[in-house]
Formats: structure tokens, C-alpha cells, sequence
């Protein structure tokens, strides 16, 4: 597609490839006669960007790419991968230059002529490159002789000869030689790109080759990918061993303990220094279903593979990547590109994850934003920020396009025909493709009932909270394509980064960046002049410190994104500062710094004036450390049953069965040292740790949980039952495994006042719900504790309410009281936690219960013994929520209490808000005895179903009549799939937020809801401790959870490592990771309990089907004691 006064020409025979016109944001026209198509492309007048006309900038590169008979999408899946962009100075004038590759057609070098014109001197230059099937591009320093080199990689399913890799030295007059040969780089490896870095510091740049071989589709092949790629060789790194008069390049792969014998399907590797250490690392994103991989160099001249221990999951279609400080803490973080779109529609119409798997899933797809935790860990967090879903993308840029001192993202989008559209794969390329007969002229005629849908691409502004702003149509990024490679340089050298970006069938574009005349942003420009013969300072960090304190920090690694490479000069925006300080540290770590340095320059920064420095050994202040549990003799692991909720309500999203275990303390043995609790899973049984005097613990066998471990423990409480001074202990069975009632029984034990136990189910009564959580309170006034008991879920019945139950304890024996108490309390939810607390003033105490679906719901004792709802009289009616735990405490000093609540939290892929709330539909919709709940949320402001097409028939194949084409299932939204009939039938719940909270109660009693840090979000709070960590008089908040029970397409829920939330004042929280405060639980938590000691204070996490994790606070500190009656 070429560009041509704001008309977009086609080549005619393109008109006969049906367009997607369905979106409700795509507007295309065709002019028949002439062939044009004009796409929707008005940007924001004032945009950030403007992409500038061929005939201006003399850039009219196309990568247009044939198909034919032999060669289509359907034999050749990379067919449509594209090419790459690379960008630098190539002849010495200080302007970069450009460097198009096109898989079939000529590459092509653009002069820069200054004022974004640009002059093709391919031929004159010598790298007019045609040959073979052209891939990914870098320029770099292979000789060390100062100038750029250009390294074209080559695929394809062609010969050894036209698959060889090309490298043009720079020979310093305007022309190359080709000399890939003689350097040893001229692989015939099905090469993607290549990555020149200095793995082993030795002051030469070495290459990380990255390699993919031609794969035919599964259904036309009789091998499977896997298969396919056993035949082929696999990454590649090359040490480079010679000197710059004769550079020589030799292979060491195996000895440098890649995994070659790995299956990779590698689109993209990016290169940093990922823990700091001082030597560069690799991570490769690999395409289909194999595992991407991070290589942490040893320092010795070997990689170690490591995906698994820093992170949980990773993509299911990895493609380009890239790797910065996104929130400028010095740490670099990670974000890799995958295929899920945003929008309803191509989410359900295209075959994007939707193929179950077998055994543990660690990818999933969608774009994953890691973050670096800074101690050996990353937590993923794309949903959280916005930026997991950019449909099929390539390119992954970091760079700071609005020059505010934020690094922002770019991402390109777009293959050239939707291969993967269900309706097409189903009813017209599978019964095709399993014809015996057919010839590849039968599977060619295929493209053309292929869909094709041209795609803007992506721009996200970096909000400095973690998340970005989507900024598509006011950064001018509104035009349609299919776009792969691109890069980032100052065309200018006006100091704000333009973008280069290349494309499928239609020219490359050039957009220009206008940060510099639109606001007051200021920059720093730095270039490096290295010694040896990495001249341009590949590997080195550069850290620049504005008057503020904001630390920016830039490692120097040209090759990123997707088959390109960037402008070897790191741009810094500093926002309005006049003024900054640098710091460099090179490969060989000499450092070197300067102070006040003026922006709005280009600085440039010699190894050579570069000294040594004595590394300063790190002295974290942390609150919180780790012990092991067994030497503390808290040795306890949770082992959850085998049962998956889905398997009988498939339509559910999450588990409500794995909620263990319990946790518990009190003082047993009347010792005056706390002791604890532990519940077990269904079939486990709980365990008793008694605390002795130097604060370790014994566990001691008590009988009866022997003879209750078919029951799954989900809450405890140690209360005194019968008056006789003792702690005894109540436990909450829960679960949903089993269907019969009687499963269910809570149980009491009474205490002998040793901390001898004895099971008392007598003194209950018949308690036939799953429960969730137990309030004690002496809620009459009598002088013994009373018990809410709330239930959890129904089994085989979510999300319909379970019984909840008001005990009345009399004489020792609890009384069922519910039904005399109001009907309210009989079902009010699926409860999750429950506490008694003064919020009207009367001296009483209220009940007040959180729950999933659920508002936080306040109930008042009246004088008649009755309970009265005042959830909407406190301003708390529309607080719907996924509510896992709730504390409630005076947190400002005014006398009021607020009550924290953990939420689901916000990374995630369903959305709630005020205006568009997340619903549940559940019913007996087909009149099977079985309840069918069915999700949805709101997405471009329409309400759509969650489940896609294959999921929802599975579950209800009364809607194939009605939805027989993946088409109309992805057009349909909430209101069109549910009949009047169903409407009618189902019961309606709601979540207006998802963000774990805390409530202000104001002077008039009623409470305002505040977001807890973005850090609070990352994940379900499932534990909550208030706690003055700093002791400076105000209580601090700690939180964990997780839930690792998430479906698929969606994926565990796993990004919280723990935070602790230092109170500031005013309800204004400072977050605190676990590299500042110590506290690292990244385990699936399901609670955490505080534990006081002689001389401190332990924190117990229980992890669900796992063991406990133990710290010691390590400032003594008294407990900020919850002012929750029950506590």
C-alpha cells in the first residue's frame, strides 16, 4: 500500500481480498474504478505525532511481500512476519540514517539529508540485498573500527546459498563490503535477527543469533511444529575471538550452555543486564507453544536458563520485546508483545488461546509487562497497566516520546490476513486442507475468503503509577495497516525520538515527533565513545539524576523491538529540569560521573576519562525478614485436593474450593505466649504449634483433628465458649468437593485448659453450608460469645447464596438464631470475611460481612433482638466488590474507623466501574438441574458475555441454534445472548470495583471509598495485618494474595510478592516492595496471621496447597489492635 496525498493506492488485485468492515471503528471506502481505499487516519490536530509524506521525505520503501501457489500463508505462517528497520549514522555526519529490509524485494539504505529528507543510496552503497527470503536487520560495530556495520538476516524455505546472513562492513567512504563470510556470521540458520553485545567483557562485541525455521501449519502438515523444529538449528551465540584487523567470529553455543538442545521458535532477543550484576543476559521470546527463555550470564563465559525462576507465566505466542526502566527505580523491566486483541469482537472471532492444553500452564495469551522486583523475581502486571492486549503485535518499543522524564510504549499491529478466523478455519480451511487431493492451487484459492483487517498500531503514555494511557488518535497513530518492524532515533536532532516503522504492502512510515514545540520538556542527548572495539559503549548503563531526585536510567543495547534496531544515542526526557547529573558505568565497570550538566544538549562520554570506583555493599533498612519455618518448628504444608471447580460449572472463571488453610493463634496452655492454628485440606490433617519460651514452637498431636481431617479447614478463631477461662477453638469447614450436606459441619474442640483438646459437636448445631468465615462477639450482651457463621458458596451452585448462620451461645451451646435475627442474615452472599465493630455510635456493635459479588453490607442489632441492613444508610450500597478479607481500624487518628478491604484487584483482563460494572447471569439456563454462571463486563461501552463461543456451547448447547457462527457469537452482546425468558430466569449480581480499598467513615457516619497503591492492586488480597512496622505511631497495612486458580485464557492470578503500605497520614499510604521491606510471599496466600514473641513479633503466611512462609518484624513494636469487637 502506498501512500499518495492522504489516498491510500492498492494493488488491484488486494481489492478481491474481502475486508473486515463489521468493526464498529473501521470506515473504508472503495473507489472501484481506480482501486483506492481511504482509511479512517484524521489524528488529533495537535497530535504528539505527525507521520510525514513519502514525497517529502523521499522514503518510499515498500516491503510489499507476493503470495502464490507455493508460497502463501497457509504452507508459510511467517509469510506476513515482515521486516525490520535499523537506524545510525552509517557515514559519519552525525544524522542517523535508515535501513529497510524486505523479505523478497530489494533492502533499501536512506541517506539523511537533515529536515526529514532522505536519499536511497542502496546501490551506491553496495547493500542493494535481494537475495533469499530477508528477515531482521541490526547495525552495529562488528570490527570495532567506529563505523556501523549493517547485518541482514535471512529464512525462508530456500536454499543454503540465498539463506546465508549478510554483513556490510562499513568501509568509512559511502560504500560496504559484504564480508559475512570471512567474519564466520554467514550461517544459513533461518535466521530472525541478531544481537551484537559483549557477553563475556572482554571488549569486543560478540552476536546472539536468533533463529526460526520454516514451519508449515499443523493441520496441512504431517508433523506437528515441535517435529518440524527438531530438523533445524536452534539459537546460536558467537564469541567474537579476533581483533579489528581480522575479526573472526567463532561458535560457542554449547559450551556456553545454551539449551541447544531446546526447541525455540524464537521471534525476538533482547539483551540487559536483568539483575544487575554487571553482566548482559538474554531473553527470547519464542513463538507457538514453547516457553521463552532467560539466559543469566554467569560471568564465566556460560548462560544459565532460568525463565522458571524469576518468572510465573509468560506468553503463548512470544514476538518482539523490549527491555527498560519503565518506572525509574534503576531496575530494567520487561515487556513482550503477544496476539490478544482489545476489542470483543476479534477476541471471540479469532482462534487466540483458545485451544486447551494439557498439564501446567505457564503461557497464555496476551502482552506481559514484568516488572522487576529487584531481588531474583518479576511480577507481571500488563492487564494492571493496560497494555496486554494490543491485538497481533511485533514491535515493543520503550522510549520517552513526550519527553516528561516516564518512558512510554509503542507498539506495531497487524498481519495481512486473519488466518486465524474461526468461521474461515472451520468452514472453509480444515475441510480443505483434509481433502487427499488437493494441490496447493486448492489451498491458494483459500486466501481468498480470507478476512483481512488492517490495524492501527498502539502508543501508550507512561502516567508514572505504573500504568499507561492509551493515546492512539491524540499522539496521531490512527492509521491502519499492517506494520512489523520499527525503531526510535532524533531525525532531527531536535531532541524528542521520531519513529520508523516498516510495513506489509504499503510504504514505510516516518512520523515525527513535535514534544519539543508542543510543551516545555526538555532532554539530554547522550553518546558514548568507547574503547577497544566496542566504540559505541554497547552494555554500558547510564543513570541520570534530575533536581527532583527522579532517577532515569538507560542501558546502551541498540538491537530491540522486533527484527530492528534503534539509534545507538540514548535519549533522556527530563521534563522542565535545566539541569542533571550523570553517571556512567561501562562494560569493564569504570565509571564515570558529572554534575550539573545543562540539558538540551547532546553530551558525549568517554571510557577513556572513566575511572574505578569501590562498589558500596547495599544496607537495606527492612522491616520484615525471612526465616525458615521448620527451624522455628512451623513446619506445616498445605496439601489441597485434586478437585477443579470446572469440572462441574465450567462457565466459572476462578475456584471457591481451594480457600485453606485456616489460621488461628491464642494462648492454649495459659502460658501467656500465643500459639497457633493451622487447617488442613480436605483428607489432611490440621496441626497445633504450642510457642515455648524463646519464641520457637512445638507442634503437638491433638486427636480429634485426626478424626476430622476428612473436613477442609477455611477459617478458625480460639474463644472462650463455656466460661471457664480457656481458649477453645472454633473451625469453619468449607470446600465445595462434595455434594452431601453433612460434609460441612463446623466443629468445636474444647480446651481442657492445658491445651488439651476435645471435639464437641454436640454443642452445635446442624450447620449444612460451605462456610467462609467466623465472627465471635457477644452480640446480646449476656457475657458469653456469640458466632456469625459466614457461608461461602454452595456446592455445585455458585454463585446462588449459601446459608449463613447467627449462633447464640447459651450455657456453653450455640443456638441456631438466624431466622429470629431477620431473614437478611439468612443469605446475605457468598461471605468471604465478617467482624463486629461500633460504626453508628450506639455502644453495640455491628456485623460487618464482605463477600464475592457482594457489597459490604452493615447490619444493626435493633432493640426487639432483630437485625436492620444499613449498608445504604453509610453510603456502602453500591460497593460491590470480589471482597476477599476485611479489617476495620482507626487509620487517620480521627476517631473514626476505616474499614480496609482486599479486593481482586485491577490486573486483570474483566473490568468494573461505577458506570460499567462487571455482571454474573446465573441460572438453570437449559433446565439440566445445573446452575450456569455467566460472566460479563463492559468493553467500548457495550456489556458483552465473557465466555467465548467453544466454552459457552460446551456449557449450554441450547445457544448453537441461535449463535452457528463464531461471527455472530463474537457480535452478540449481553443483552442479545440471554432471551427474555432467561432475563427473567437468572439472578443478576454485580461488582462495581475491583480495587482493593480502603473506607473513610466522615463525621456523618457515612464512608468514601479511596484506592490503596497501585502496588495494593497487582493481585487478590487475601491477607491483611494492621501493624505499626516503623513505629511512628500509625498503623501500617500488610498485604498478600494471590489466586493461581485462574482459568485459562485469562491465567493465574500471581503478580503479588507481598507489600507493606507505610501510613503517612490522611489515609495517604507509601508502598514499600519486598526488596524495601523484607516481605516476599509470592506463594498463593489465602491469609496471614500475626504472631507476638518474647522478643518480636513472626508474620505466618499460609499458602494455599503449599508450605508456610515466616518473618520476624524486626523492630519490636506493639500490635495495632483492630478495634473490630471480634478482635
Amino acid at each position: 500500500m502506498l501512500d499518495r496525498g492522504g489516498l491510500s493506492y492498492i494493488r488491484p488485485r488486494f481489492l478481491q481480498r474481502p475486508i473486515q468492515s463489521a468493526m464498529k471503528w473501521t470506515c473504508l471506502f472503495v473507489l472501484p474504478l481506480v482501486g483506492l481505499l481511504v482509511a479512517c487516519d484524521s489524528p488529533s490536530p495537535n497530535a504528539l505525532f505527525t507521520r510525514l509524506p513519502s514525497d517529502s521525505t523521499g522514503v518510499t520503501f515498500a516491503n510489499e511481500v507476493d503470495d502464490r501457489p507455493g508460497r502463501h500463508i497457509l504452507n508459510y505462517t511467517y509469510l506476513y512476519n515482515g521486516g525490520g528497520v535499523a537506524v545510525g549514522d552509517v557515514t559519519g555526519d552525525d544524522r542517523p540514517d535508515l535501513y529497510f529490509t524486505a523479505n523478497t524485494r530489494p533492502n533499501a539504505l536512506y541517506l539523511n539529508q537533515g529536515d526529514f529528507r532522505f536519499r536511497d543510496i542502496t546501490e551506491e552503497a553496495g547493500v542493494q540485498d535481494s537475495l533469499g527470503w530477508t528477515t531482521g536487520v541490526t547495525m552495529a560495530d562488528a570490527n570495532g573500527d567506529g563505523r556501523l556495520d549493517i547485518y541482514v538476516c535471512k529464512a525462508g524455505n530456500t536454499g543454503d546459498t540465498p539463506r546465508r546472513n549478510k554483513l556490510y562492513v562499513n568501509d568509512g567512504n559511502g560504500t560496504f563490503s559484504e564480508r559475512a563470510a570471512e567474519y564466520g556470521l554467514d550461517a544459513p540458520a533461518y535466521s530472525v535477527h541478531a544481537t551484537f553485545f559483549d557477553y563475556d567483557r572482554d571488549g569486543d562485541l560478540d552476536l546472539y543469533l536468533l533463529n526460526n525455521p520454516p514451519i508449515r501449519d499443523s493441520r496441512i502438515s504431517s508433523r506437528t511444529p515441535l517435529q518440524q523444529r527438531r530438523a533445524f538449528a536452534n539459537d546460536q551465540l558467537y564469541r567474537n575471538d579476533g581483533d579489528a584487523s581480522e575479526p573472526r567470529f567463532v561458535n560457542v553455543t554449547e559450551e556456553a550452555g545454551l539449551k541447544h538442545d531446546a526447541i525455540g521458535f524464537g521471534l525476538s532477543a533482547t539483551v540487559s543486564d536483568i539483575n544487575r550484576d554487571g553482566w548482559p543476559d538474554v531473553y527470547v521470546a519464542n513463538d507457538f507453544d514453547v516457553e521463552d527463555r532467560l539466559y543469566l550470564n554467569q560471568g564465566d563465559g556460560t548462560f544459565a536458563e532460568s525463565i522458571h525462576d524469576w518468572i510465573d507465566h509468560m506468553p503463548r505466542s512470544a514476538m518482539g520485546a523490549d527491555i527498560a526502566d519503565y518506572n525509574n527505580d534503576s531496575w530494567p523491566d520487561l515487556y513482550v508483545a503477544d496476539m490478544l486483541p482489545e476489542d470483543n469482537r476479534r477476541q471471540k472471532l479469532l482462534n487466540i488461546g483458545q485451544r486447551p492444553r494439557v498439564g501446567e500452564q505457564v503461557q497464555f495469551v496476551r502482552n506481559m509487562l514484568q516488572l522487576n522486583n529487584k531481588n531474583g523475581s518479576f511480577s507481571e502486571i500488563g492487564q494492571l497497566a493496560g497494555v496486554s492486549s494490543t491485538d497481533w503485535s511485533w514491535a515493543a518499543l520503550f522510549a520517552d516520546f513526550d519527553l516528561d522524564g516516564l518512558k512510554d510504549l509503542y507498539v506495531t499491529n497487524g498481519i495481512r490476513y486473519d488466518y486465524t478466523n474461526m468461521d474461515f478455519q472451520f468452514s472453509d480451511y480444515v475441510p480443505a486442507s483434509q481433502k487427499q487431493e488437493a494441490g496447493p492451487e486448492d489451498l491458494y484459492t483459500l486466501i481468498e475468503k480470507m478476512p483481512s483487517t488492517p490495524l492501527p498500531n498502539y502508543i501508550f503514555r507512561n502516567q508514572g503509577d505504573l500504568t499507561f494511557e492509551k493515546k492512539i488518535e491524540e499522539w496521531g497513530m490512527t492509521k491502519k495497516g499492517f506494520s512489523n518492524g520499527a525503531a526510535y532515533a532524533d531525525l532531527n536532532s531536535d531532541g524528542a525520538l521520531d519513529l520508523v516503522v516498516n510495513n506489509v504492502d504499503e510504504e514505510a512510515r516516518i512520523y515525527r515527533n513535535n514534544a519539543r514545540t508542543q510543551t516545555d520538556h526538555r532532554f539530554l542527548r547522550v553518546e558514548l565513545e568507547g574503547t577497544g572495539q566496542n566504540r559505541f559503549g554497547i552494555g554500558a548503563k547510564v543513570q541520570v539524576t534530575t533536581p527532583s531526585g527522579d532517577t532515569l536510567f538507560q542501558e546502551m543495547m541498540p538491537a530491540r523491538g522486533f527484527q530492528s534496531s534503534v539509534e545507538p544515542v540514548l535519549t533522556f526526557g527530563v521534563g522542565e529540569a535545566d539541569t542533571v547529573d550523570v553517571i556512567v558505568t561501562w562494560p569493564n565497570r569504570l565509571q564515570q560521573s558529572i554534575s550539573e550538566v545543562r540539558t538540551d544538549q547532546t553530551l558525549t562520554l568517554r571510557q577513556e576519562e572513566a575511572q574505578p570506583t569501590t562498589p558500596i555493599p547495599e544496607s537495606p533498612d527492612r522491616s520484615l525478614e525471612a526465616v525458615d519455618p521448620a527451624r522455628r518448628g512451623l513446619a506445616f504444608t498445605h496439601q489441597e485436593n485434586s478437585y477443579e471447580d470446572y469440572r462441574d460449572q465450567p462457565l466459572m472463571t476462578h475456584m471457591v474450593a481451594r480457600l485453606g488453610p485456616a489460621l488461628a493463634r491464642g494462648d492454649v496452655n495459659g502460658d501467656g505466649r500465643e500459639d497457633v492454628f493451622v487447617g488442613g485440606a480436605r483428607d489432611q490433617v490440621s496441626s497445633l504449634f504450642v510457642q515455648r519460651t524463646d519464641g520457637t514452637f512445638e507442634s503437638v498431636a491433638v486427636e480429634p483433628f485426626e478424626e476430622d481431617r476428612s473436613y477442609e479447614d477455611v477459617d478458625a478463631t480460639f474463644i472462650d465458649v463455656d466460661g471457664d477461662g480457656d481458649q477453645d477453638l472454633y473451625v469453619v469447614s468449607g470446600g465445595r468437593s462434595i455434594a452431601r450436606p453433612e460434609a460441612y459441619q463446623d466443629r468445636l474442640y474444647l480446651n481442657d485448659g492445658t491445651g488439651t483438646f476435645e471435639a464437641a459437636l454436640d454443642r452445635l448445631p446442624s450447620i449444612e453450608s460451605s462456610g467462609g468465615t467466623v465472627a465471635p462477639h457477644d452480640y446480646d450482651g449476656d457475657g458469653d460469645v456469640d458466632l456469625f457463621v459466614g457461608g461461602r458458596v454452595r456446592p455445585l451452585k455458585y454463585p446462588l447464596s449459601p446459608r449463613s448462620y447467627l449462633l447464640e451461645n447459651t450455657g456453653g451451646r450455640f443456638q441456631d438464631v438466624t431466622a429470629e435475627a431477620g431473614g437478611s442474615l439468612r443469605r446475605p452472599g457468598m461471605v468471604t470475611d465478617a467482624h463486629w465493630a461500633d460504626l453508628t455510635g450506639d455502644g453495640a456493635g455491628e456485623l460487618v460481612m464482605a463477600g464475592e459479588w457482594m457489597p459490604i453490607r452493615v447490619f444493626q442489632r435493633e432493640g426487639n433482638g432483630a437485625f436492620t441492613e444499613r449498608t445504604g444508610d453509610l453510603g456502602l450500597d453500591r460497593s460491590n466488590g470480589w471482597w476477599n478479607r476485611l479489617r476495620l481500624v482507626d487509620l487517620d487518628g480521627d476517631g473514626n474507623l476505616n474499614l480496609v478491604a482486599g479486593n481482586w484487584g485491577t490486573n486483570a483482563q474483566i473490568r468494573a466501574r461505577q458506570d460499567e460494572p462487571a455482571f454474573l447471569y446465573a441460572a438453570d439456563f437449559d433446565d439440566d438441574g445445573d446452575i450456569e454462571p455467566i460472566m460479563s463486563h463492559h468493553i467500548d461501552g457495550t456489556e458483552y458475555p465473557i465466555p467465548r463461543r467453544n466454552r459457552m456451547m460446551d456449557a449450554l448447547s441450547l445457544f448453537r441454534a441461535r449463535f452457528q457462527t463464531y461471527e455472530s457469537y463474537a457480535e452478540a452482546t449481553m443483552e442479545e445472548v440471554l432471551v427474555e425468558r432467561q432475563w427473567e430466569k437468572a439472578q443478576h449480581f454485580r461488582a462495581y470495583t475491583f480495587t482493593t480499598s480502603v473506607f473513610e467513615q466522615k463525621d456523618d457516619g457515612t464512608f468514601t471509598r479511596h484506592d490503596l497503591p497501585t502496588e495494593a492492586q497487582f493481585s487478590p488480597t487475601r491477607g491483611i495485618l494492621v501493624h505499626d512496622v516503623n513505629e511512628d505511631g500509625r498503623p501500617d497495612l500488610l498485604l498478600a494474595g494471590n489466586d493461581f486458580t485462574v482459568r485459562q485464557p485469562w491465567g493465574p492470578s500471581d503478580a503479588g510478592k507481598g507489600v507493606l503500605l507505610l501510613n503517612r497520614g490522611n489515609l495517604e499510604f507509601e508502598a514499600q516492595r519486598p526488596h524495601q521491606s523484607g516481605f516476599f510471599a509470592p506463594g498463593d496466600v489465602r491469609d496471614l496471621l500475626l504472631v507476638p514473641s518474647p522478643e518480636t513479633s513472626h508474620v505466618v503466611v499460609g499458602n494455599n496447597n503449599g508450605p508456610l512462609d515466616l518473618f520476624e518484624i524486626s523492630r519490636p513494636s506493639t500490635e495495632v489492635a483492630s478495634q473490630a469487637l471480634s478482635e
